[in-house]
Formats: structure tokens, C-alpha cells, sequence
């Protein structure tokens, strides 16, 4: 079987499409968990006006195709060594994933460098309506950026965890009720124990809870 192409083909040069530099890196740090920030970096020279919407569109599939394989658990978008004038596409660009669209404090953070500052504060405070107060997530340094994502990671791994108990009490508390009273007549079999059984069970409350849930009773 032939498997090879007809010379119609050849391979994909992305720079036809846009000259826009993309760099991705990964860091990880464990908070309760191992957890990931992805740094995607821009550089090179954005299209000015309408003429940058292939550069916008190339920027976009690129970067979030990244963020749909990694998944990451904090994202920086450094425009550091970027050049960008005008052109209202590149909004698209600062959307959020949409898996944090709802969280009140996105793990979030962009980078302004000389070339692209006004333009993209333009941008942001007078095509997306974004005000002045609202930008905390928007640096001028790396390191302050890494250190905002990292802030924000840190206090939704901590959600997360008290979230987590909540739950596991939550259902701890369930299964006890559901056990019900100790009816007896006949003594919990487990050696030792003087209480009385629970319905259904040859064991007390307290005993028939550390055996199925594999874990010292919280209610003794």
C-alpha cells in the first residue's frame, strides 16, 4: 500500500501564517498536590490593525492548544519581548480558559514589555471595558507575575483541601446517622465491646463505622 503523498503537498511552514514568536515552559510546585503553571511567551511583531488578525488567531489556537494538553493549574502570558500597536483581535488572546471562568481569582497573569504596554492597555481598558483597579493580574515584571499565580494557586489548593473534609465529614456524618440507634438486644461482637448492636449488624455503632469506613469513629 502506498503511503506516500503527492507532490501536492509539503510540510506546514507557520511562519507563512504569522512571524509571531510562541515558548512554552512548565513549572511545577506541590501545594497538598503536585500542580503546574504554564509560561507561554510572545515575541516578535503583531500586524497592525485588521492586518494582525491572522497573528491573533495563530496566537490563540496555539497557546490554548497548550493549555488543553498541560491543563495547567496557573497560566502566565508574557508579552515581554512583544510589539503590539493596535488591533482589537488580540482581545481574544486574554480571555481565561474557560474551565476558570466562574472562579472568583483566576491563577492568572499577563506580562507588558515597552513594545506592547500602551497598546495592550489601550485594549484592555477601552475595547474589553476593563478599569484601572481591575488589572491586578497584569505585571510589568515575570517575577512578580510568578509570584501572584503562585499566591493564587496556593490559596485554591487550600480551598480545595477544606472543601475536600467538608465533604468527607459531610458524608462521615451521613453513614453514622444512617446506622441508627443501638437496638441490641445481643452485645456488639467485637471482642471487648459491651455495647449493644445496630440493627442489621452484629456489631455496635461505633465498631461497624471503623470497619466499613476504615478509620477511627470522629462521634465515640
Amino acid at each position: 500500500m502506498n503511503t506516500q503523498l503527492p507532490p501536492d503537498f509539503s510540510v506546514v511552514d507557520w511562519a507563512e501564517y504569522s512571524t509571531v514568536g510562541i515558548t512554552y515552559q512548565v513549572a511545577r510546585y506541590v501545594f497538598e498536590r503536585e500542580r503546574e503553571l504554564l509560561h507561554v511567551s510572545f515575541t516578535g511583531n503583531y500586524g497592525y490593525g485588521a492586518a494582525g488578525n491572522g497573528d491573533a488567531d495563530f496566537m490563540d489556537a496555539m497557546y490554548r492548544a497548550a493549555v488543553e494538553v498541560v491543563d495547567p493549574d496557573g497560566l502566565i502570558l508574557d508579552f515581554s519581548d512583544f510589539n503590539y500597536e493596535w488591533g482589537d483581535r488580540l482581545g481574544k488572546v486574554l480571555n481565561l480558559p474557560d474551565s476558570w471562568a466562574q472562579v472568583e481569582r483566576q491563577p492568572f497573569a499577563i506580562v507588558l514589555g515597552q513594545g506592547c504596554e500602551q497598546g495592550l492597555r489601550s485594549l484592555l481598558l477601552e475595547d474589553l471595558l476593563w478599569s484601572e483597579s481591575e488589572l491586578g493580574w497584569v505585571f510589568h515584571c515575570v517575577s512578580d507575575a510568578l509570584e501572584y499565580v503562585k499566591d493564587v494557586m496556593r490559596e485554591r489548593a487550600l480551598a480545595e483541601k477544606l472543601e475536600c473534609e467538608a465533604n468527607r465529614t459531610a458524608r462521615a456524618q451521613a453513614f453514622w446517622e444512617l446506622l441508627g440507634p443501638e437496638v441490641g438486644p445481643e452485645q456488639c461482637n467485637h471482642s471487648g465491646c459491651h455495647r449493644r448492636r445496630v440493627k442489621s449488624s452484629v456489631l455496635c455503632r461505633v465498631h461497624h463505622y471503623e470497619r466499613f469506613r476504615h478509620e477511627a469513629c470522629p462521634f465515640k
